[in-house]
C-alpha cells in the first residue's frame, strides 16, 4: 500500500483511470474507489486531495494545463 499526502493542483484538471488493481481517492467530500477497469474520477483546479492503492495497480493519469510547480501539497 502507498498513500500520498494530501495534494492539490492550482491551476490543473486531473483526470485518473485505473488500469488494473484497486486505488482510492478521498475528497474533502467524498471517497471514491477505483475497482474495475476503465473506472475513472475528474475534477477540477484547486480540489484537494489524498490518494491510497489498495493494491498493487496501474493508474493513468492526466492534467491540462501540465504546469511545471503546479502541483501543491497541504
Amino acid at each position: 500500500r502507498q498513500m500520498c499526502i494530501r495534494d492539490r493542483n492550482n491551476e490543473a484538471t486531473t483526470l485518473s483511470i485505473l488500469i488494473n488493481g484497486r486505488f482510492r481517492l478521498e475528497f474533502e467530500d467524498r471517497e471514491i474507489v477505483l475497482s474495475h477497469e476503465g473506472d475513472y474520477v475528474l475534477w477540477r483546479p484547486g480540489v484537494s486531495h489524498t490518494w491510497e492503492a489498495e493494491s498493487d495497480c496501474t493508474i493513468l493519469t492526466v492534467r491540462w494545463p501540465s504546469l511545471s510547480g503546479d502541483s501543491v501539497a497541504k
